[in-house]
């Protein structure tokens, strides 16, 4: 369920980064399987709404279907609408914020992904998917 609520967001991005061991670089293949994810969305300064998925993967779909509501909304008209990655990419460019916290069960504390790593993460699953 989207809430739109500027104070928990901005709770949840002052939240300190995961402690990485050193020499441990995590792959974006391996937040897929992760757990409880929240994915945080800001279409500009003044529109912020998050939403809580049992799944990685889950809150990644979210992230294609915003676009592809987009592509809707911008196209009322047409039956089939195409796109590849950089035009997925550029939406999320387009957005003024959006961050994946995803959930360490071991550790017990989120790791805010960026836009970059949101975008990495999407090609990664689409790459799992084909």
């Amino acid at each position: 369920r989207a809430t739109h609520n500027t104070a928990f967001l901005a709770a949840v991005k002052r939240l300190p980064p995961l402690a990485v061991p050193t020499g441990h670089v995590p792959t974006m293949a391996s937040y897929l399987n992760k757990t409880h994810t929240i994915l945080l969305v800001s279409e500009s300064r003044s529109s912020s709404s998050y939403q809580m998925f049992n799944k990685t993967t889950t809150a990644l779909e979210r992230v294609i279907k915003l676009y592809e509501q987009k592509l809707k909304e911008m196209n009322p008209q047409a039956s089939n609408i195409t796109y590849d990655i950089s035009n997925l990419n550029e939406f999320i460019d387009s957005l003024y914020d959006i961050t994946l916290m995803v959930l360490d069960e071991r550790a017990g504390l989120y790791e805010g992904l960026s836009k970059a790593d949101v975008k990495k993460c999407i090609l990664a699953f689409l790459k799992n998917q084909a």
